[in-house]
């Protein structure tokens, strides 16, 4: 059986540095491709998407329920989710509530 010995040492810069020397990028692919960019690059940036929705939309023997599930998704990604406010009565004064849906798109491939 042979005996282990521990090496230690003073200088742990070596253990630091990267493996590819300087000026050499270690990632030479780049930034892997968000879910989104990859969504944006097989649709055509989304028009796939559009043109099927609007199929849907203007589809006159499709349900009523379906054709409006369609606008809506359509009409919260060309103008944003609409701003719902509530407000409650009481005896003394009133509470509005709103609920704020904030989403953002940009054309980098981000997903935020």
């Amino acid at each position: 059986m042979t005996d282990l010995a521990v090496v230690q040492s003073t200088d742990r810069s070596p253990n630091l540095r990267p493996a590819w020397g300087k000026g050499v990028s270690g990632n030479p692919g780049g930034k892997p491709k968000s879910f989104g960019a990859l969504i944006r690059e097989q649709t055509g940036d989304g028009a796939e998407l559009v043109a099927i929705a609007l199929e849907i939309v203007r589809a006159r023997r499709k349900p009523v329920k379906y054709r409006l599930q369609a606008l809506e998704w359509l009409a919260d990604r060309g103008w944003g989710k609409v701003v719902q406010s509530h407000e409650l009565g009481g005896g003394v004064g009133s509470i509005t509530i709103r609920e704020i849906v904030v989403e953002r798109w940009t054309d980098a491939g981000d997903d935020a």
